[in-house]
């Protein structure tokens, strides 16, 4: 479903609506680990894991595959 919403709503007919809506209102620019390029900007990697933060969240079964969502 992510997919499909970046995909149309992003790449393929990028929308001012639909961009702030995502910066303002939900957690979605938090959620994708940013990769330095050799330009020195960034390009969105992989999403972020349990295992990337602190004490991996107190998941100790795999945090190296649990992806973080908060409410």
């Amino acid at each position: 479903m992510g997919h499909v919403i970046l995909n149309e709503f992003h790449l393929k007919n990028h929308s001012d609506y639909f961009l702030n809506y995502a910066l303002h209102y939900t957690d979605m620019p938090m959620l994708v680990l940013l990769e330095p390029r050799e330009d020195g900007s960034f390009m969105p990697g992989r999403q972020l894991r349990a295992a990337d933060l602190d004490g991996s969240r107190g998941e100790e079964n795999t945090p190296q595959w649990k992806t973080v969502a908060l409410s």
